[in-house]
Parts: C-alpha cells; structure tokens; sequence
C-alpha cells in the first residue's frame, strides 16, 4: 500500500533583496506533493491486513519581508497493487482537506491574522491517479 499526496498551491510574500516585488507561488490541482509514495508511506501488508495509515504532514512556507499568504488544497490516495505481474497501483480511498494562513510583520514581529484548516473528508475511491507537475 502506499499513500499519493496531490497539491494545489496558491502562495504569496513580498521579496526586497534589493529588488523588491513579490513572489507568487500557484499550481495545477494535479500536482505530486514529492513522490508516488507520499512520506515512506508504502506498506506491506500480512495477509488478512486490517489497520489504519496515520498520515501526519506538516505543510510549511518561507514568510517574506513584511507577509505572506497561503491558500492549499491537498488530496490524498490510499493504494493497493496486487503482487501479481504486470499489477498497477488501484486507489482505495480518497481524503481531501486544505489549509489557509496570513501573516504580516509589525514592528519586527509577526503577526498572524488568519489561520484555517478545513478537517479531512474522505470517502471510498476508484480514481486513477495522474500529475502533470511535481513540487
């Protein structure tokens, strides 16, 4: 078994480094959040395999000068292939859940304004698991 993590990101901080600006970080809704096997996260299961995979992520990201925003979605895939030759990887299960933050520096101290996470929904899934980026 093995757990595929999705992404969608929308982030953005201000940068100065003498340029100033900001930088904006957004991807696809079908982007691979590191690899096939999310955090070491295959399994092999003993037959007549019963059990819950925890999955305990931390999401992060570099905060600018003065702020920074963040807006991600996730979908994770719980998967299962089937040791016979030529198997591919079938989804079992499906669980969506997202996170939001804003922060602005004040007098040299952060500030966080807004912080959000929406609690995982998951539901039984046969869906084919595609990416067309990685970050």
């Amino acid at each position: 078994m093995r757990l595929v993590q999705l992404c969608q990101l929308n982030r953005e901080r201000d940068i100065s480094f003498g340029i100033g600006g900001t930088q904006t970080l957004t991807t696809g809704p079908s982007c691979l959040d590191g690899t096939p096997a999310y955090v070491a996260s295959i399994v092999t299961p003993d037959e007549g395999f019963a059990g819950t995979v925890i999955l305990d992520d931390q999401p992060y990201h570099q905060v600018g000068t003065t702020y920074v925003t963040i807006y991600d979605r996730f979908t994770d895939f719980l998967q299962f292939k089937p040791s016979f030759p030529d198997s591919i990887w079938a989804t079992l299960r499906r669980a969506t859940w997202a996170w939001a933050a804003k922060a602005d520096k004040v007098s040299d101290e952060w500030v966080l304004s807004q912080f959000e996470v929406v609690s995982p929904t998951e539901e039984s899934s046969n869906e084919v698991v595609y990416w067309d980026e990685t970050f």
